[in-house]
């Protein structure tokens, strides 16, 4: 009697309050920041747009996203659950079960912030049972260097206005027209722009510091030269502008003063791009200045996703959440004029 009766107040237990079962999957999934990615389960057919309304018809989803220090069991009974707060946005539309509720099987998740998240799926029967299904994600912080170097490999890092190359030149007689020393064949300069992609763990925990150039992927950028200004005289001033890697990225510099938009293919870890300017002499208005810089909002990398070609697994973000590097985090090159020589006249006499 008694055993029927446990049972009994078992059954009824059960009936009224219903059973949670937490199932954690051993999914890590590694993503960047800003990226969009959709999660779904109960798929008729394993596509992401079908919901099986054989099993699952009249179920709901209930979708949530919490703190994780990226090592804990989060299968266990004694993890506790934060719900984490401003680093995802949730998308639930328009996403509805086979029953036409919108307490989707299926949602998109854009992941604002970097760290470390436990994603969590609760599905609820009609006889109010529930599994929990949950997964770890790591968000990797985004992190653009723009390095600007001389002729001689030396990293530039201020602003600077100096004579060219050809600056305190000695002349003597020649053939050509002496009264032009542009005649006599002036040096190149060059200056050279380094561009990486690096995915860091977004942590303010110095011993999470750490950087991995991004190459798993493609990824894009605009190259900036907006505040760039050019000689108008002579007919010799020239600025040729080269991508050194060419064959590995789409692309090239064809405004000089203006956005030029840049795709690289997935391995390469840095895009070299080099300028190339004619020496001259002139009046000391007929300046070179060479500014650049790389918007964080046009830095994008594609690793598949929904489409091959949206770029949407990743922006770089316009502030960096990560443990500050002198080395790192610099989308902007200092501003480098490179003034003329006097275009002195031969030597008269009477």
């Amino acid at each position: 009697m008694k055993s029927n009766l446990f049972k009994s107040i078992l059954v009824l237990a059960v009936f009224m309050f219903g059973t949670a079962m937490v199932n954690a999957q051993s999914i890590d999934q590694n993503t960047t920041i800003n990226a969009k990615h959709s999660y779904w389960v109960n798929s008729s057919d394993g596509a992401q747009g079908t919901h099986d309304a054989s099993e699952h018809a009249d179920n709901t989803y209930d979708w949530q996203v919490y703190q994780w220090d990226g090592s804990a069991d989060y299968s266990s009974d004694s993890w506790t659950a934060t719900v984490a707060t401003g680093s995802f946005s949730f998308d639930f539309t328009p996403y509805t079960n086979s029953n036409g509720t919108a307490n989707a099987f299926r949602t998109d998740v854009t992941w604002l912030a970097a760290g470390d998240y436990v994603l969590e799926v609760k599905e609820t029967d009609q006889e109010g049972c529930i599994t929990i299904r949950r997964f770890g994600i790591r968000i990797l912080d985004l992190d653009l260097l723009l390095v600007m170097k001389d002729g001689d490999g030396a990293e530039l890092t201020t602003d600077a206005s100096n004579c060219n190359t050809d600056n305190e030149i000695i002349l003597g007689s020649s053939t050509t027209d002496d009264n032009d020393v542009n005649s006599y064949g002036l040096q190149t300069m060059t200056f050279t722009y380094e561009v990486s992609l690096s995915t860091v763990k977004g942590s303010t925990d110095s011993a999470d510091a750490f950087a991995t150039k991004f190459a798993t992927g493609k990824w894009k950028f605009d190259f900036n030269l907006t505040g760039s200004a050019y000689p108008t005289a002579p007919t010799e001033a020239s600025a040729t502008w080269s991508i050194v890697n060419d064959g590995d990225v789409t692309g090239s510099i064809t405004d000089n003063d203006g956005s030029n938009e840049i795709e690289v293919n997935a391995g390469v870890e840095t895009v070299t791009i080099q300028v190339i300017l004619q020496n001259i002499a002139a009046d000391e208005a007929q300046l070179y200045t060479l500014a650049a810089a790389i918007a964080p909002s046009t830095v994008n990398v594609e690793l598949g996703g929904a489409s091959a070609t949206d770029y949407a697994e990743g922006t770089e973000p316009s502030t960096y959440d990560g443990v500050a590097d002198a080395a790192s985090n610099k989308n902007g090159t200092p501003t480098i004029s490179v003034k003329p020589i006097p275009n002195t006249s031969k030597i008269s006499f009477q």
